[in-house]
């Protein structure tokens, strides 16, 4: 797999697990820009894919520091440039370079980790303010 609806090219595989796969991608309609995408097995993620759907608005208009911004949700419709009836949908967001906290958690002394615990606890007010919970 290499070009997902005839647009987005797959440069490099992040992760990948039983329910996703995770990769960065260029947008070759535009510029080659590097985005991020999560591929989801509608049989396998009924429930999540639903909720993304159903709230597509909602997440797209969420704008936060410390949020990546969420451009898209569709469902694939073609595979390298082959027509497929996969029940697979992907989620499109902004690609930024980053380590992740547990990766340097060892490096990092208590008033670094103790920021990084506030940063999380007002990412998630600001989504409970707007009414987002989980």
């Amino acid at each position: 797999m290499k070009l997902i609806n005839d647009r987005y090219r797959i440069n490099k595989e992040i992760y990948s697990n039983f329910f996703v796969e995770a990769y960065e991608v260029e947008d070759i309609l535009n510029n080659q820009d590097k985005k991020f995408l999560k591929i989801y097995d509608s049989n396998l993620q009924k429930d999540l894919i639903d909720y993304f759907i159903e709230n597509q608005l909602k997440i797209r208009n969420i704008k936060h520091k410390n949020i990546l911004e969420s451009e898209e949700i569709n469902i694939i419709t073609t595979i390298d440039s082959e027509n497929t009836n996969s029940s697979m949908y992907y989620t499109l967001s902004e690609r930024i370079e980053y380590i992740t906290v547990f990766d340097q958690l060892d490096q990092l002394n208590f008033h670094e980790r103790l920021n990084i615990l506030l940063d999380v606890i007002m990412t998630i007010n600001f989504l409970h303010f707007r009414g987002i919970t989980y």
